[in-house]
């Protein structure tokens, strides 16, 4: 397992020094294949793309401050299936009460310390993400949808619950508010 480290003062992992841009992580190989054990679990099998289990995920708060930070984390599982040919993408949307779009973050998984491509059945894999929030998002209740797609030709990967077609995302949390 790759945990990112604090290495700049604010407590994000990543520092720029105008060159370069630097993430440490710690490696603890045991942790590759241990249980894993979200706030947000889900009872139901939830696959995405064929290759990615969502086992469940932790949100550090549901009351989100404008011009602050929040932290997610998501767990994922790859499947019994060969991995993927090619890397793919993660998607968070935030959505207002009607189901508009008012905030992204994107980005490969783990940072793209460990891309897809390479990911082997029965590892256990945390996705870290920092979702910095601007001072001028629209306050109110909010829910939180997450999924996977294929960066270059901007196609969202299906989603699979319980043996059903889910669509092509998956609301994580409905119960955020935004101040």
């Amino acid at each position: 397992m790759l945990q990112p480290l604090p290495l700049h003062p604010d407590g994000s992992p990543t520092v720029d020094d105008g060159n370069f841009r630097y993430t440490a992580f710690a490696v603890r190989p045991e942790a590759k294949t241990a249980a894993m054990r979200p706030g947000g679990r889900r009872e139901d099998e939830v696959i995405i793309g064929g290759f990615a289990r969502f086992i469940g995920y932790d949100l550090v708060s549901l009351d989100w401050y404008r011009g602050d930070k929040t932290f997610l984390t998501i767990y994922w599982q790859p499947t019994e299936q060969a991995p993927p040919p090619q890397d793919y993408s993660v998607y968070i949307h935030l959505l207002d009460a009607n189901g508009a779009l008012i905030m992204s973050w994107d980005g490969e998984p783990l940072r793209g310390a460990y891309h897809t491509r390479w990911w082997e059945p029965g590892e256990s894999l945390l996705d870290y993400r920092v979702l910095e929030l601007p001072a001028d998002l629209p306050p109110g209740p909010a829910s939180l949808r997450i999924g996977l797609y294929d960066p270059i030709e901007n196609r969202r990967l299906p989603v699979v619950i319980d043996g059903a077609a889910g669509g092509d995302g998956l609301t994580i949390d409905n119960r955020i508010t935004v101040h």
